[in-house]
């Protein structure tokens, strides 16, 4: 209440800069205006897994631990077929991305092999057939 009368908040709105542009209101312009800084966002860098295999270890062995070391399962439908590897890997990423390279690399070997990856059952499927 500003004496008998009610002022709402709307009127106060825009009483409030009319008095200041009539000279009525005064404004200290020595006190300085806040500044508002925003907070620092933290900001979380999450390495990308490395998958190895060495030289002499098998394409079977390899991705087997690879699975163990993801906790996911891999099934092997492929016969006999292994192949042994000539030098060391390393690919960076999922476990998923990795395999996905790792086969990839055996597409065009004399027995060919191919992946079937399903994320939502953390499974690799390894096949000689497309």
């Amino acid at each position: 209440m500003l004496g008998n009368t009610k002022i709402s908040v709307l009127a106060l709105f825009m009483v409030v800069p009319a008095m200041a542009l009539a000279g009525l209101l005064v404004v200290d312009e020595t006190v300085p205006t806040p500044i508002i800084k925003p907070a620092p966002v933290a900001v979380k860098i999450v390495p990308k897994e490395v998958w190895t295999a060495e030289r002499g270890s098998t394409f079977r062995d390899t991705l087997d631990n690879w699975a163990k070391k993801a906790k996911w399962t891999v099934v092997f439908d492929m016969g006999k077929a292994d192949y042994q590897l000539e030098g060391p890997l390393r690919f960076e990423g999922s476990i998923d991305e990795a395999a996905a390279q790792f086969v990839k690399l055996y597409e065009r070997a004399e027995k060919p092999l191919y992946a079937d990856i399903s994320l939502r059952q953390s499974l690799i499927y390894v096949t000689t057939r497309k």
